[in-house]
């Protein structure tokens, strides 16, 4: 994959996933996103982890170097004029709590840009209010809504509206 990588030079922008890059080691974590760093047509990487939500305590515990390597390479990027950034999944405010703020300020202070994903999911965060708050309280700890989803869900809600014929 590295090869191919480095051989499209049309290629800017890479999302390192396929499983969640939580579960690799602070050694593997740090060796491809170091690669990818060197490659000069590469400028902005996203490192993909639901992991934020579902276990923020990582991102905060001393004995767990995973937040480290991410802290070093986001600074090495920026360094070389590149992006590195953390793509987290929250899809309700509720899995937001007290680890988590913490760990978001921890990645804040030392510079690391989080992004959110959200997916509509029916019943669950497919109404305006649950949207609205969810937004609200990812902004207020410094986790930024991907711009596509807000877009995402106000197609969403036109073609609801269009397809039942209830009014705006």
């Amino acid at each position: 994959m590295f090869d191919y990588i480095a051989r499209t030079q049309r290629l800017s922008d890479i999302l390192v996933s396929g499983g969640d890059t939580y579960t690799l080691s602070s050694a593997q974590l740090r060796l491809i996103v170091q690669r990818l760093l060197e490659m000069p047509h590469i400028i902005r990487i996203r490192v993909a982890s639901k992991g934020v939500a579902i276990c923020p305590s990582k991102l905060i515990d001393p004995k767990d170097d995973w937040a480290d390597a991410l802290i070093d390479l986001a600074r090495s990027g920026r360094k070389m004029g590149k992006s590195v950034a953390l793509h987290t999944h929250f899809n309700h405010p509720n899995e937001i709590t007290w680890i988590t703020r913490l760990a978001a300020q921890r990645l804040f202070e030392e510079g690391v840009v989080v992004r959110n994903q959200t997916v509509l999911l029916n019943g669950v965060n497919n109404n305006v209010n649950t949207m609205k708050k969810l937004i609200n309280e990812l902004s207020s700890i410094n986790i930024q809504p991907v711009r596509f989803i807000s877009l995402t869900f106000s197609f969403f809600q036109a073609l609801t509206a269009e397809v039942l014929r209830i009014p705006e």
